[in-house]
């Protein structure tokens, strides 16, 4: 399994903007600080900190291609081709890039917005968690800022409609770490 400064040199290999740099170690430090809040209200939560950590500073490396919502798609392959030792934590990297957007995206959603029909739906909690970030961490002003899941929503609303799919997908993402939190 990488590393972070594996994760880093990749970045850097592939020369990721210093907007994308500054986005990632934001999602990064995030989804760390949200591992400890998880395991301060459940101690015998099993999540793969390293591999969260990875994940989350490779899970843009797809916007070094493109900046379109396939971003996740060709990150994921981009993931999977440096894997040439078929590294199963490595494939689990590759799907925390293919399923970060948003609260994720289902197969007929996907093939409405052009991407290759499949799930693309956090499942691994450590999926979850760098999507969840990922939404957190908005830019304004060029500077990354963290945000309230609420507002999160709301952006998602506004964007996509209020009933939409993807307004829908990231409510049940909020909802999920708000139940694990309160709980």
């Amino acid at each position: 399994m990488w590393d972070d400064k594996k994760a880093r040199e990749i970045t850097i290999d592939f020369q990721a903007s210093p907007e994308i740099i500054e986005h990632v170690e934001m999602v990064r430090s995030a989804s760390i600080d949200l591992i400890g809040k998880l395991r301060k209200k459940n101690p015998a939560i099993k999540i793969n900190k390293n591999l969260v950590s990875v994940g989350a500073l490779l899970h843009d490396i797809g916007r070094t291609k493109t900046q379109g919502i396939d971003h996740a798609v060709v990150g994921a392959q981009m993931i999977r081709e440096l894997n040439k030792d078929s590294d199963p934590d490595i494939e689990r990297v590759a799907l925390i890039c293919e399923r970060h957007i948003g609260g994720g995206i289902t197969k007929s959603e996907a093939a409405k917005i052009g991407l290759p029909e499949k799930d693309y739906i956090p499942k691994a909690i450590e999926e979850k968690i760098v999507s969840y970030c990922d939404n957190l961490v908005d830019e304004e002003n060029g500077v990354s800022v963290i945000r309230d899941p609420s507002w999160v929503a709301v952006k998602y609303e506004k964007k996509h409609g209020k009933n939409s799919e993807p307004a829908r997908m990231v409510r049940e993402l909020n909802k999920f770490f708000e139940n694990m939190l309160s709980a």
